[in-house]
């Protein structure tokens, strides 16, 4: 079941991943971490698109946003995960 949260976020995702250059991102979606207040947020890209996954995971790193994780989730997914305050998606601020 999809939240306000979840739409905002993934509404944020996808914002920041055309800013980077990256035209399609087949999936990002959110998840509680495990401090309160804070998302998760996957970006999941097909393995074809390894230069969309680094592209992403750059600007996160450029815009010092944490620390994103890029690793290979099930089923050959290339993953970019990063950890927010949920006051991004709320307040539409990097």
């Amino acid at each position: 079941m999809s939240t306000d949260m979840d739409t905002a976020a993934e509404e944020w995702g996808r914002m920041f991943a055309a800013e980077a250059g990256v035209e399609y991102v087949p999936l990002v979606r959110r998840r509680d971490a495990d401090v309160e207040g804070r998302s998760s947020i996957q970006f999941l890209f097909d393995r074809r698109q390894r230069f969309e996954a680094s592209a992403v995971a750059m600007r996160l790193l450029d815009k010092d946003l944490g620390v994103a994780h890029l690793f290979v989730h099930v089923e050959n997914w290339i993953a970019v995960e990063i950890e927010l305050g949920n006051k991004v998606f709320e307040g539409g601020a990097e």
